[in-house]
Formats: structure tokens, sequence, C-alpha cells
């Protein structure tokens, strides 16, 4: 996508990105396709930051989600 950059480490492992906010702007992307970018993001920010965590027991998260 026009105006995302990673950079990069001397292993060229990728950890950070920048976003160029006025060349968004004037992408011909759509509303819907920005925002399906936005939460793509969300979810790889999420992936990223969750690795090396526990993982938890399908059972255990069905009881949490259902006790509300």
């Amino acid at each position: 996508m026009t105006g995302i950059n990673y950079v990069t480490n001397d292993r060229g492992e990728k950890t950070a990105l920048l976003i160029d906010l006025n060349q968004l702007r004037s992408s011909d992307k759509s509303e819907t396709e920005l925002v399906e970018f936005l939460e793509d993001l969300d979810d790889m920010i999420a992936v990223e930051l969750s690795k090396g965590e526990k993982a938890r027991p399908y059972h255990e998260v069905r009881k949490d989600i259902i006790k509300g």
C-alpha cells in the first residue's frame, strides 16, 4: 500500500512501521479499504505483542466468555 514503509534492524527484521498520512489522504483508496487495512494492522500488532505468551486451553476461554 502506498504511504506505508517498514523500518528494519541490522538483521533485516521489520521492527517498525511508518505511515505517511498525507500520502494516504491523497491516495485513491476508498475509506473502506483504509479501514480494512487499519483493522488488519491492528490484528498484526496483537499477534506480535502476544508472541511468547502462554496459551490457554479452549475450554477455559469458552468458560470465561460464557461467564461474561
